[in-house]
């Protein structure tokens, strides 16, 4: 099956040998101040962690309604 990911057919063995890095660049524009703002990282094969997910964030809304994050959960994952 043809995913059109170049990732989607390598193993994490794969990425390893051939010593694959990703490199992830971002920009925004910060509301406050009407700035773009940018930022790289990247990403070694034997940083990346295979069949994890990310934690969510969020958390349960409060009685009143507001929604709350937990930053602290930022780079939490749950493994397989």
């Amino acid at each position: 099956m043809a995913t059109g990911c170049p990732l989607a057919t390598r193993s994490q063995e794969d990425l390893l040998d051939q010593e694959v890095e990703i490199l992830v660049l971002l920009s925004g524009v910060d509301e406050t101040f009407a700035q773009m703002v940018h930022a790289r990282s990247s990403y070694r094969a034997d940083e990346i962690v295979f069949g994890a997910r990310f934690r969510s964030i969020f958390l349960p809304q409060t009685d009143d309604g507001a929604v709350r994050v937990d930053l602290d959960r930022l780079h939490a994952i749950d493994p397989e």
